[in-house]
């Protein structure tokens, strides 16, 4: 058996060397270890360079900036391993990890093996290391049927969407970016993929150790405030979430995955855009822009909608409840109104269209006749 490990890189060369080291370690030698670099302006391509000559299993792209998603999608196009494993270039792997893959793959035969994360930061006992500790290290152990995977992940939260964690069979995998775009995404690039491979999979099972070493803190998810640029490349996850939309449309789904694509998914998806803007940005930042930019990623109507629950919500932790219906139906009335002036500014913007169309018109038979006239 054959496991590919796919590494995409982006300017981690200050890490780049640990992580190559416990690949070509591995315990495991049926490894084939696919590079890619993602337009890197550091050492990175340097060092994977000299990496390359001392190991034949090492395969290299190097190619403009394109971002986690779609460089993924590079690695798994590339890959002729029997499961695919992804590891970021800032991380690493305990040497007997494709070990102990290959060893529960061929008793299970199973298309998704998840396996544990050893979450590395300074503080090991703050809230967000605890969260992460105890999210990507879950208790349940199997998982049959891609309804069964995909209600557990995105609605029951009892298995985590990371691609980093789990070691996929390679048609799997292969089979799920034939129906992906490549976007630009690199903010919840994970949650969308996992979808498609889910989709795709019979069996799931839990691989109960600890591989994969997680570098808290270096990656955009988990820094602390970011700038509008950072905010605003961060929401073409949106594009995304129309991409999966349109897929399950244009299939035959059941009513579950209907309901999680149309609904569970874009609510978690909005609500992580509101987080971003209201608790990572810098407070320096207009709270206009970040609205306005949000409103033209995921849908005016949809913007407001959000940020009318966001407020309900804000005031039904904050204030007593006669003053919390009064809100909550201020809020109401106002939402109905900002409703009211997109539609009349929508409805307006056809009228100039027509007027503007009417005008070129009549410029043109202005200006036909003043040619008819002089000649």
């Amino acid at each position: 058996m054959k496991i590919s490990v796919i590494i995409p890189i982006y300017n981690v060369g200050l890490f780049l060397k640990e992580a190559l080291d416990s690949v070509v370690g591995q315990t495991y030698h049926e490894v084939e270890i696919i590079c890619i670099n993602d337009g890197s302006t550091d050492n990175s391509l340097q060092i994977i360079q000299e990496y390359e000559k001392k190991d034949t299993r090492i395969k290299l792209v190097s190619q403009e900036n394109r971002g986690l998603y779609a460089t993924r999608q590079v690695g798994i196009k590339m890959a002729s391993g029997d499961y695919v494993l992804f590891m970021d270039g800032d991380d690493w792997l305990e040497e007997c990890t494709c070990e102990k893959i290959a060893a529960l793959a061929e008793k299970t035969h199973a298309d998704i093996i998840q396996y544990g994360l050893v979450t590395e930061a300074p503080n090991q006992d703050s809230a967000e290391v605890k969260w992460f500790n105890s999210w990507f290290n879950v208790a349940t152990d199997r998982i049959e049927g891609a309804e069964n995977m995909l209600t557990c992940c995105y609605e029951k939260r009892e298995i985590p969407w990371n691609i980093a964690t789990k070691a996929i069979k390679t048609e799997i995998a292969k089979e799920a970016v034939r129906h992906q775009d490549s976007l630009p995404i690199n903010h919840l690039e994970d949650f969308l993929a996992c979808f498609f491979i889910f989709f795709f999979s019979k069996k799931w099972v839990r691989l109960d150790s600890r591989l994969y070493h997680y570098r808290y803190g270096t990656g955009m998810s988990t820094k602390g405030k970011v700038t509008m640029e950072h905010f605003e490349s961060s929401l073409s996850y949106f594009q995304g979430l129309k991409m999966l939309q349109r897929f399950v449309t244009s299939r035959q789904v059941s009513p579950v995955i209907q309901n999680l694509a149309q609904n569970v998914i874009p609510q978690y998806v909005m609500d992580d855009a509101l987080h971003f803007a209201i608790h990572r940005l810098d407070s320096s930042e207009d709270s206009r822009r970040w609205a306005d930019a949000l409103a033209h990623a995921a849908g005016a109507e949809e913007t407001l909608h959000a940020l009318a629950s966001k407020i309900a919500c804000y005031h039904a932790e904050h204030v007593e409840h006669a003053e919390l219906v009064r809100c909550q139906s201020e809020i109401q009335g106002l939402t109905q109104q900002l409703l009211s002036v997109q539609k009349k500014r929508k409805k307006y913007q056809k009228l100039f269209k027509l007027m503007t169309l009417v005008s070129l018109l009549l410029l043109v038979g202005l200006l036909f006749s003043y040619s008819c006239c002089m000649s």
